[in-house]
């Protein structure tokens, strides 16, 4: 009865801090970038994200726009999220090795976002959904600064906007460059 229950649990467990790691990513990254903090979706994120950062607000300083309370509560929500999971498992882990692996989780995260994103920002570009709506302005908000960067190096050709294919190919190779080197030293944490 308890290996049939563990794996439902397991994927509630899974997704639910998934999506949470999500939200405290992205209010990241808006803080980063400066999205505008009126945009409902914004507010939503701030919103639910709020209590895993209250308890670090008076003990962590911002840094420009970098936000270690946000930051640390990234990390600590990623660790134990790994240690749930590993202790439901009935596996045993030392807390570097869930750090690392939490670190691993929030790259691999980290480089879905961007490259959905700005998928998600160029199909939305083809449909008159409008300029208007929260998700528009917050997709443009969100990736127009990584690509403008590439549409320097790439103008538009014929009216025709290359940078979000040449910017996702990009991501892409720096995630097949990355990732394995963080699996590496998360495996060696691991294995003593």
């Amino acid at each position: 009865m308890a290996s049939y229950l563990q794996s439902p649990l397991l994927f509630l467990i899974e997704s639910l801090l998934g999506l949470y790691l999500t939200a405290l990513l992205l209010r990241l990254l808006c803080q980063l970038v400066g999205v505008s903090y009126y945009n409902p979706l914004v507010q939503f994120i701030a919103r639910i994200t709020r209590p895993a950062i209250l308890p670090f607000l008076p003990l962590l300083p911002r840094i420009g726009r970098f936000d270690l309370a946000t930051f640390a509560a990234l990390i600590l929500v990623a660790l134990l999220k790994h240690l749930i999971l590993l202790w439901l498992q009935g596996g045993t882990v030392s807390l570097g090795a869930a750090t690392a692996i939490g670190l691993l989780d929030i790259a691999n995260l980290l480089f879905a976002i961007y490259i959905y994103g700005i998928l998600a920002y160029a199909l939305l570009s083809w449909f008159p959904i409008g300029y208007g709506h929260p998700l528009v302005q917050l997709l443009e908000e969100l990736f127009d600064p990584i690509l403008d960067r590439f549409r320097q190096i790439v103008p538009p050709i014929g009216g025709i906007d290359l940078s979000p294919l040449i910017a996702l190919i990009a991501l892409e190779a720096l995630r097949r460059f990355t990732l394995p080197l963080l699996q590496e030293i998360a495996y060696r944490l691991l294995v003593p």
